[in-house]
């Protein structure tokens, strides 16, 4: 048993200095994979990061075109409501003037129909005088 103690007392040495170098190793393997997962980290928090803020950007011109756009059609809105405002009293006008013009057409028939109707009243007149001037002029000659 001396012997396998004595073996163990010179192997445990050792193997403590193996795994202390496998152990002092691995720590720097996982240091460094803890670096490089960190750099990716951030180089992910950064593009992330950038990707917000150009995103962010976008929203701001698609407001402010729709902004644009809101302020475009309160304009359209606006001058369409003059343009029918404009046509309803251009309308009114019309028809007050249309009225006038009818009124004073009706005025001008109903002249025109006295008219007519007093020459016609002459002519009728002037005919009778004519043949009575002739019946006289025919009973004058006669004679």
């Amino acid at each position: 048993m001396n012997g396998l103690l004595a073996a163990m007392a010179v192997a445990n040495p050792v193997i403590t200095a193996l795994l202390t170098v496998v152990v002092f190793l691995e720590k720097d393997k996982i240091k460094k994979r803890s670096e490089d997962l960190e750099a990716a980290l951030k180089a992910g928090n950064q593009e992330l990061v950038q990707t917000v803020a150009a995103q962010k950007e976008n929203f701001e011109n698609i407001a402010s075109r729709l902004e644009a756009l809101s302020k475009d059609s309160a304009k359209s809105a606006e001058t369409f409501v003059g343009l029918s405002t404009a046509l309803t009293e251009s309308s009114a006008v019309s028809a007050t003037a249309l009225n006038g013009v009818t009124a004073g057409l009706k005025a001008h028939a109903k002249t025109i129909a006295e008219e007519t109707k007093k020459v016609q009243e002459a002519q009728i007149a002037a005919a009778n005088s004519v043949k009575e001037l002739q019946e006289t002029l025919k009973n004058t000659v006669s004679l």
